[in-house]
């Protein structure tokens, strides 16, 4: 399977999609047709995370239809046949489908971006990413906590001394790139 898309995609290129998607919340995908099962090229090792096996990729025995959602895939499919159908060059598409688990139990939320094929021929393939939301929306969270306790005191819940820091040059930058005078007043409550 990969043998297919090093023809299809420069190496260089190859290369990069796979350094940056290795793992994480992005799956990378390829495939020649959208029509009927949409048979994979290619997709990154990360697909582990819904249950699927790797090697059932490579060997062709799972598709695209059997990941996505039925009727998200319904809808993948008249998109992309509407897109095809105008006249422009360098078309993609940007939405939102359900990716099954491998159990068929569940399903994750991902946002999609689909390069569609600029020529019409047996050769031209389509080249995709799907984005987990859910992991994107769970990285957010944990920024925001991580950012918190950072900024704040773990036992009273107070700012601490580096949000006092990042405060304080912001407000010299913006004085001093607004021409403002900056005054700063210190409370010692302690004694």
């Amino acid at each position: 399977m990969m043998e297919t898309m090093r023809k299809d995609v420069p190496e260089k290129m190859l290369k990069r999609f796979e350094s940056m998607l290795g793992s994480g919340p992005v799956i990378f995908i390829q495939w020649h047709s959208h029509k009927s099962s949409g048979k994979i090229d290619y997709i990154s090792s990360n697909i582990t995370r819904m249950g699927y096996r790797f090697q059932d990729f490579e060997e062709g025995k799972i598709s695209l239809s059997d990941i996505i959602f039925n009727e998200d895939f319904i809808s993948l499919t008249s998109r992309i046949d509407l897109t095809e159908t105008d006249l422009l060059e360098n078309k993609s598409i940007l939405g939102t489908l359900r990716i099954l688990h491998a159990n068929n139990n569940s399903n994750r939320i991902f946002q999609y971006f689909i390069v569609l094929p600029s020529l019409k021929n047996e050769n031209a393939f389509y080249l995709g990413y799907f984005l987990d939301l859910e992991d994107l929306h769970n990285a957010k969270q944990e920024y925001i906590k991580f950012e918190y306790q950072a900024y704040h005191d773990s036992l009273t819940g107070l700012p601490n001394r580096n949000l006092l820091n990042d405060r304080l040059g912001l407000e010299i930058h913006r004085s001093e790139r607004n021409k403002l005078k900056l005054g700063i007043m210190f409370l010692d409550l302690d004694n």
